[in-house]
C-alpha cells in the first residue's frame, strides 16, 4: 500500500512530495495492509467529495478530514492506554518511544535503527533512545 503527501508540509517547503509504501504480512492478524483495507471499507459510507483522498476522517458530520491536532490527541490517548507516561511523551515522540521500548525489550539495536530509518545507532542513542518510557520504569 502506497501513501503520498498531497501538499508540502511546513518542514518540507520544496521538492517532490514524499511517499512511502508499507508491505503486507502473510498473517492476517498482523497485516497492516489488510487492516487499512478493512478500515477504509468500514468507513466507506462516511466518505464523500468533502474528504476524498483522506485516510483519516471525522466520525461526526460533516466527516471532514481530521486535523493534525486530532490525530495527536488520538495517539496520546493510545499511548496513555498502553501505559506510556504521556506527561513526558506525546504524539511527537511515538517513534522514539516505540523504538526505545523495542530495544528495552531485547530487540537488536541494528534492526531497530534500520526499521526507524535512522542513519546509525549513534544518532538513535543520542537523540531518540529513552531508557524508561513506561510508568514504573523510573524517571526521565
Amino acid at each position: 500500500m502506497k501513501f503520498a503527501l498531497r501538499r508540502l508540509s511546513k518542514a518540507h517547503r520544496f521538492g517532490p512530495l514524499k511517499s512511502f509504501t508499507i508491505a503486507g504480512n502473510p498473517n492476517p492478524e498482523l497485516c497492516p495492509v489488510l487492516a487499512l483495507e478493512i478500515f477504509v471499507e468500514r468507513t466507506n459510507r462516511l466518505r464523500s467529495q468533502l474528504n476524498e483522498g483522506s485516510l483519516l476522517i471525522a466520525l461526526v458530520a460533516p466527516q471532514k478530514p481530521v486535523t493534525a491536532n486530532t490525530v495527536s490527541r488520538w495517539i496520546k490517548s493510545v499511548l496513555g492506554g498502553a501505559g506510556v507516561d504521556t506527561v513526558h511523551f506525546g504524539a511527537h515522540s511515538t517513534r522514539s518511544v516505540a523504538a526505545s521500548e523495542a530495544v528495552n525489550a531485547g530487540a537488536p539495536i541494528n534492526s531497530v535503527v534500520r526499521a526507524g530509518n535512522w542513519a546509525n545507532k549513534t544518532t538513535f542513542n543520542r537523540f531518540y533512545n529513552r531508557e524508561s518510557v513506561r510508568i514504573g520504569h523510573g524517571q526521565n
